[in-house]
């Protein structure tokens, strides 16, 4: 459901208040919280996927009043009598259900589309009148409105007749309804400030009239003939006038809507219909007028319904049905043709027809032939129409019941068809004649009688959209010539072209535009039309290709670049200015919105380039909302020329837009003329009374410069009419008078000095008449009782001042307090109330937890209240906090109160923009919208006691680092008297790198205060998202070392070097050194790295090398261990333990051959192919081992989330379901056949396909990382599907890697992709030089995202052979590498029993060691007990004993030591077989 938040005040950005005209102003906002993720920019506002809490509270549901609650109880009853349910419409704005937006019919049973289209969209207020149905939409979102638009549809096809993007506000509403004659509507006041009552037009779309301002808006409205009938959000329905808007409250229907509804009354009935939308349902009620206002629930809804209106029937029962079957003929271009049509048999109810009926045959709604016949008659009666033109056939029956419903419409035209506008008008100037050519006109509009042959042209010129003459006329030529001189004023040609054919005209064809001539003041244009744009020149100086244009609302216009700052040029026209004169400048300019910083300045040159533009007019300006301001430049040529003024923007990448319009040049003053006045002042009364003290200064020099002699007169004009003449001024000097206006108005005054040389420049302004509005209450303070927690009391300096600065009698002034959560709780507080403070307490929460106080001030006369508030310091109260203390926002949710002053913080479970996930992994974290930060964002949390500690009591947190330098930020404290400290020097986001960084400070200083804590960010981009998380205030240990992150592949090669990571962090007060990492595998220590110091906070990745033996083939489990002798908890140094499983490597192995001769062994083998191979790969999964983790062959694979997994619905199982995993062999094929047809889409080929499935608690990091490529530059591809986007849609990302496969080796290559239903092909093209890439399923919840048929081109490049290694069961035999392509394997002499032998081979490269060849298999006869060289190798029962030997190492088959030991050893085993290595020489012995 969409939160009935619209509009009111969101263009505040803050809190609202259902004050009258009054929006709260204050730079803090109270800390949300969410459960979605967030997505870019573009985005957000469609795909949030949970609940949506905001602070902007437009139009929500006011709280119930608990008087009409308790005198009007709801009547729920059922109604009194059964009555014919009316043919209701609406339109559905959101559902839950899944309906699109459109137009609905409404019934018993629920909503049944009529047309869906999102342009039907009547959030803002929807009615119908005259056939026409309005939809009025506002594009808002987190406090910025983006634009208003209305769409108009007739109801007859629902075809879309017109549209405005860019309506005015005042048009939108809450709710509208119709009368049949006006609209009435519960609408916005043009600034947004607030809502009234009042009425609007279709035809055409405008506002009518306001009825009254009110102070809540109605949540929807219905209507009769006489009066209006309005419903609040909290049930109350009450009687409105339509002249006056007074209110009689009728009774409270018991239903409070938070949300968007809408209603609508039955005449005939008198009941009235209301679509709600509460928590809990959306449903349609019926409210009986005829019984009590009885409530019943008709049936429930799909979605949210707005704009209900009753379609009236379109007969009565007993009159005539329609007619069905009328046709209509005309001959080529005649006006006279013949209809022809059945009289209908049956009323409009269904039954039968008797006696004669009237009929009338209906062209455009005129009717043009009439006369009688019997039900059931066939009629051909001959029509004549009046002119050419398209034409709506209707034929009408009637009886004495009344009129049919009209029969099938016929459109035709008739007569000589109209032709299509002539083509491509081009007009050129050449030598004092304009060339005016077009295409010849070949085809009418309407398929109706046409002779291109007999087609005449009219052309005429129009100079400055004013039409000079006619220049052809009547010819059938496509060209003509037209003698024009060069014109010295600015002149703007155009030509018109018209087509005619037997006298049917068609549209005219306008030429481009040719601009000549100067601009020669006074000029001035309002950029009405593109051709007023067309003398300017537009120069994109910073080639970004978006510059200035023409905007169809009347005004030049630059949008604003996410790539690069503003620098370009609006150029004028060539102008001819005079030496000695003066000219003045105006123009109007505004920005997009107040959150944005948009600059623009204006210069003048003599030629039309940037370059040449070096005269100042106006120096940089700031545009600081969206109202247009006049700005003014006073030009003074030195010397007569021709000049051009540039308007330059400066506005940086990603702010607004400017808009400029009403450009102006006034006619020239003699610089000899006074200057302007200088140090106006518009005073008003103290006492309110409706006059102004008038004061200023005589100008001293001309407009030159130049000290002047005298001033012979200044005038003051208020509204055109002169007040007040001053004579013989001295130059300088100050002039006031009093000017009694006489009523309380806005005026405008007019002031200008003169002397013997004329007038000079003119001062203009507005002044008011009369009391003003109060000024904003200031030094607003609040304090909390030492005693007693939660009472507060607030004090204000008295004011004296209304808004302007101007004197008023204080006695005037009272106050309005309210509270932060937007209630007034005082009203009419005096002066001596500010001085000696206002006290009250506040709610607290049962749990124990803290509450926020703010209180907004505001001050108010017999005029009105000031809309502008005074504010106190927003501080929390209550009992404060003890540590530890700590806010990690699991799963979206605030554990304790946090404020913000500045832009919107809130909560999400993660993140798309950056790709990042809650630092703790609860499924929660702080994030700052970007596109609503302005300079400092401070978050606090509420109060915290600091205890006088011998340890160390600090502030830790983590924010996401970034690339750009987008935001710096700094721990921060503030203290109850309001004193901020920041902790730090900026810490700049790009700085130490990106994911998360943490930042901790010692709160030493503010042992035993109470404090708040928080994280100021300044944000310098509209891009990434900030991101904060988990917050802890607490005793920390002076040394603690942690292991913070360790990441492992799913599967490790074999025979060549795989890279494990551990990420090492200091989390303790001290700096760290000499820090042992130990890398363990099955619990024993493999590798060993130091660090020599980390710093506090610090953190470090440590990267090990491990080369799995090629004999390895079961998993192992490996982890991290950090040793410090210094640390202090020991409960972080072990990592998890990650299990990995091992693969061949894809170096090129080789096969051998065998030979055995008693004890001898003989293996040969040729050499591997090792030449460079490229090959196309399509890769469709299906020998991959069926519901395999993380395991295919030659990809490689890491969960870096590491989280258990979702599975399927409707009781699908699958082996490794819900395991922790990156990707899975999904295997249709191999789950219960009676399964298998729920699950046929799951792979793009064959049976199998890669599955991601959802993370359970956190968002997917899983990555599927591609064999090694050739390096060449190359498309790679692969077809993805979401399983299921019930849950929302998945999210990947694409990577490439120039050196290695370990996901921090990658990079990003274009964007973050959204997968949908049904399979899809994805490529993109890899650069040169990319040895992997990467596919990492990052999204959030959803099912399952499903990957299949991938395609790239695989290459390996040319290896040498090093030498060859030779397995005997599983142990390597030799010490040195082979180096021939043949071994010799002689156990002669060696003491063993007979048995069998397997052997292997490998190559070793550079790169590693190849997999092991195929297998040769030995029998061995018998070993003599004595070696040759005197070393005796014998077994008894448990033990193997060694003669004659100085190093003796016994090894599993497995490749484990089980014993070593030197002369006469004797080594216990278990019974098996084994490999003994005496002095070099290995033999395989059998235990029992």
């Amino acid at each position: 459901m969409s939160k009935n938040f619209n509009l009111l005040f969101v263009l505040t950005a803050l809190l609202c208040l259902a004050l009258s005209a009054s929006a709260i102003t204050s730079p803090y906002v109270v800390v949300e919280q969410n459960t979605q993720t967030i997505k870019t920019r573009g985005e957000v506002k469609d795909h949030f996927k949970h609940r949506s809490i905001t602070t902007f509270r437009g139009n929500s549901a006011t709280n119930q009043n608990k008087i009409a609650s308790a005198a009007f109880l709801p009547n729920k009853a059922p109604a009194a009598k059964i009555v014919k349910f009316p043919n209701i419409i609406g339109s559905v704005v959101q559902s839950n259900a899944g309906l699109n937006v459109g137009i609905y019919s409404i019934n018993e049973n629920g909503l049944t589309a009529i047309k869906t289209n999102y342009t039907m969209n009547a959030s803002n207020g929807g009615a119908a009148l005259d056939g026409k149905y309005i939809c009025c939409f506002m594009d808002q979102f987190g406090g910025q409105v983006y634009g208003a638009y209305y769409r108009i549809f007739d109801m007859s096809d629902w075809t879309l007749t017109e549209q405005n993007y860019q309506a005015d506000f005042n048009l939108m509403s809450e709710c509208m309804t119709s009368d049949g004659c006006d609209i009435y509507g519960c609408f916005y006041k043009n600034d947004l400030s607030g809502y009234e009552l009042g009425t609007m037009s279709l035809t055409p779309v405008k506002r009518t009239g306001t009825i009254r301002s009110l102070t809540e808006p109605y949540s929807a409205l219905a209507c009769n003939t006489e009066t209006l009938y309005g419903i609040y959000g909290d049930g109350r329905l009450v009687e409105i006038n339509k002249s006056t808007g007074e209110e009689t409250m009728l009774a409270n229907i018991g239903i409070v809507s938070n949300y968007l509804t809408s209603a609508t009354y039955d005449n005939k009935t008198g009941i009235l219909y209301y679509a709600s939308c509460t928590d809990e349902e959306t449903a349609l009620y019926s409210i009986d007028f005829n019984n009590g206002y009885a409530v019943s629930k008709i049936c429930d809804l799909q979605g949210e319904v707005c704009g209900m209106h009753i379609v009236a029937p379109l007969a009565e029962d007993g009159a005539p049905a329609a007619i069905a079957d009328l046709s209509v003929l005309f001959d080529g271009g005649s006006l006279n043709g013949n209809a022809s049509f059945t009289m209908p048999n049956q009323n409009f109810a269904g039954g039968e027809l008797s006696g004669n009926l009237l009929y009338k045959v209906m062209a455009n709604d005129e009717e043009i032939a009439h006369g009688n016949a019997a039900p059931g008659a066939s009629i051909d009666t001959p029509i004549q129409v009046a002119q050419a033109e398209m034409y709506k056939f209707t034929v009408i029956v009637s009886n004495s019941i009344g009129d049919s419903p009209a029969s099938n419409k016929v459109s035709l035209w008739v007569g000589p068809d109209k032709p299509y506008a002539p083509e491509n008008v081009v007009i050129a100037y050449n030598n004092g004649t304009f060339d005016i050519s077009w295409n010849a006109v070949t085809a009418s509009e309407n398929n109706g009688y046409f002779d291109a042959s007999k087609v005449k042209y009219t052309v005429a010129r129009y100079n400055n959209g004013i039409k000079e003459t006619v220049v052809a006329n009547n010819i059938a030529e496509t060209q003509c010539e037209d003698a024009v001189a060069q014109p010295e004023q600015l002149s703007i040609y155009t030509y018109k072209v018209t087509a005619t054919f037997e006298g049917t005209t068609s549209n005219e064809a306008k030429s481009n535009a040719v601009v000549m001539g100067s601009i020669i003041p006074p000029y001035s244009n309002e950029f009405a039309t593109s051709d007023d744009f067309c003398p300017f020149t537009v120069i994109d100086y910073n080639n970004d290709q978006n510059s200035w244009s023409w905007n169809e609302a009347g005004s030049a216009f630059i949008g604003y670049s996410w790539e690069k700052d503003m620098d370009d040029w609006l150029m004028s026209a060539p102008l001819k200015l005079e030496a000695g004169k003066a000219y003045r400048l105006a123009f109007d300019a505004r920005g997009e919105s107040e959150y944005y910083k948009d600059l623009f300045e204006v210069k003048m040159g003599n030629q039309c380039n940037a370059d040449a533009m070096v005269t100042e007019l106006i120096g940089t300006t700031e545009l600081t909302d969206a109202t247009y301001r006049t700005y003014y430049a006073l030009i003074t040529p030195e010397t007569t020329g021709v000049y051009y003024i540039g308007i330059h923007c400066l506005s940086k990448k990603n702010m607004g837009s400017i808009y400029i319009d009403k450009f102006a040049i006034e006619a020239p003053i003699p610089d000899s003329a006074p200057a302007i006045v200088e140090n106006v002042k518009f005073t008003a009364q103290p006492d309110g009374s409706a006059a102004i003290d008038v004061s200023f200064n005589a100008p001293d020099k001309n407009i030159a410069g130049n000290t002047l002699a005298s001033v012979t007169d200044a005038k003051v004009s208020r509204d055109g009419e002169v007040v007040k003449v001053f004579t013989n001024v001295e130059p300088g000097a100050t002039l006031t008078f009093k000017d009694v206006v006489g009523e309380e108005t806005t005026v405008h005054y007019t002031i200008v000095a003169s002397n013997e040389f004329g007038e000079g420049t003119p001062y203009d302004s507005n002044a008011y008449a009369g009391l003003k509005l109060p000024a904003t209450p200031t030094d607003c303070k609040i304090i909390e009782s030492a005693s007693v927690p939660g009472q507060v009391t607030v004090t204000w300096n008295p004011l004296a001042q209304d808004v302007d600065g101007d004197s008023i009698n204080s006695n005037l002034i009272t106050y309005t307090l309210v509270d932060i959560n937007e209630q007034i709780v005082a009203t009419g507080l005096t002066s001596e109330d500010a001085e000696k403070g206002w006290t009250t307490n506040i709610d607290l929460p049962n749990n124990g937890e803290q509450a926020l106080a703010i209180f907004y001030i505001f001050a108010e006369n017999r005029v009105g209240r000031n809309p502008v508030n005074g504010f106190t310091q927003m501080i929390p109260v209550g009992d404060v906090y003890e540590i530890p203390f700590k806010e990690s926002c699991p799963e979206a949710l605030l554990q304790h109160v946090w404020m913000n002053e500045g832009a919107y913080w809130s909560t999400a479970q993660s993140c798309y923009q950056p790709v990042c996930m809650p630092q703790d992994d609860d499924q929660g974290m702080f994030y700052l919208e970007p596109f609503l930060a302005k300079g400092n964002n401070l978050l606090l949390s509420g109060k915290i006691l600091i205890p006088e500690s011998d340890k160390v009591v600090g502030l830790s947190f983590y924010y996401c680092g970034t690339t750009d330098d987008l935001f710096d930020l700094a721990p921060t404290v503030r203290i109850p008297s309001g004193e901020t400290y920041y902790l730090t020097e900026p810490i700049h986001t790009n700085s130490v790198g990106t994911g998360w960084q943490r930042v901790f400070v010692s709160l030493a200083q503010f042992k035993g205060k109470v404090v708040q804590v928080g994280v100021n960010v300044n944000a310098r981009s509209q891009q990434d998202y900030f991101l904060l998380d988990n917050i802890e205030v607490r005793e920390f240990a002076g040394h603690d070392v942690a292991v913070t992150g360790f990441t492992t592949p799913a599967t490790m090669t074999v025979g060549i070097a795989n890279k494990v990571t551990a990420t090492i962090s200091n989390m303790g007060t001290y700096d760290a050194d000499n820090i042992a990492i130990q890398l363990l595998a099955n619990n024993v220590v493999i590798e060993t790295v130091n660090i020599e110091h980390l710093g506090v906070s610090a953190k470090q990745a440590i990267e090990f090398t491990v080369h799995p033996s090629v004999t390895q083939t079961e998993v192992s489990t490996y982890n991290i261990n950090v040793v410090y002798d210094l640390d202090e908890d020991l409960s972080n140094n072990r990592s998890e333990e990650k299990t990995v499983g091992f693969i061949a490597s894809e170096l090129p192995s080789v096969t051998i051959n065998g030979e055995t001769d008693d004890n001898q062994v003989t293996l040969t083998w040729e050499s591997p192919d090792t030449e460079s191979k490229i090959m196309q790969v399509t890769d469709d999964l299906e020998s991959y081992e069926s519901f395999a983790i993380g395991k295919a062959e030659s990809y490689t694979f890491y969960d870096i989330d590491g989280d258990s997994t979702f599975g399927l619905d409707d009781g699908i199982m699958f082996e490794n379901q819900s395991q922790p995993m990156s990707y899975i062999v999904f295997d249709i094929e191999g789950i219960d056949e009676a399964d298998q047809s729920k699950v046929t889409t799951f792979a793009h080929s064959g049976s199998k396909c890669f599955a991601a499935f959802s993370s359970t608690t956190k968002a997917n990091d899983d990555w599927l990382i591609s064999p090694e490529l050739p390096g060449i530059e190359q498309v790679i591809s692969f077809w993805h599907r979401s399983a299921n986007t019930n849950y929302g849609y998945d999210q990947f990302e694409i990577l490439y890697s120039i050196t290695g496969n370990v996901p921090t080796d990658f990079i990003k290559l274009g964007d973050t992709y959204a997968s949908n239903l049904g399979w899809t092909k994805f490529e993109t093209q890899l650069p040169e030089g990319a040895k992997y890439f990467a596919i990492r399923c990052i999204s959030y919840q959803t099912l399952a995202w499903l990957i299949d048929d991938i395609s790239y081109t695989h290459g390996t490049p040319s290896y040498t052979v090093i030498g060859y290694n030779i397995y005997r069961d599983n142990i390597k035999i030799n010490d040195a590498l082979v180096t021939e392509n043949k071994y010799i394997d002689d156990l002669t002499g060696s003491t063993s029993e007979a048995g069998n032998h397997s052997y292997n081979v490998t190559a070793v490269y550079a790169e590693g060691e190849s997999g092991l060849s195929n297998a040769y298999e030995a029998t061995i006869s018998g070993i003599d007990g004595a070696h040759a060289d005197g070393i005796s190798i014998k077994t008894d029962k448990g033990v193997i004993i060694v003669d004659g030997a100085s190093d003796v190492t016994v090894y599993g088959i497995d490749g484990k030591i089980h014993g070593t030991g030197h002369e006469n050893a004797v080594i216990a085993v278990e019974p098996g077989f084994y490999v003994v290595k005496a002095d070099g020489k290995a033999v395989t012995v059998g235990v029992r």
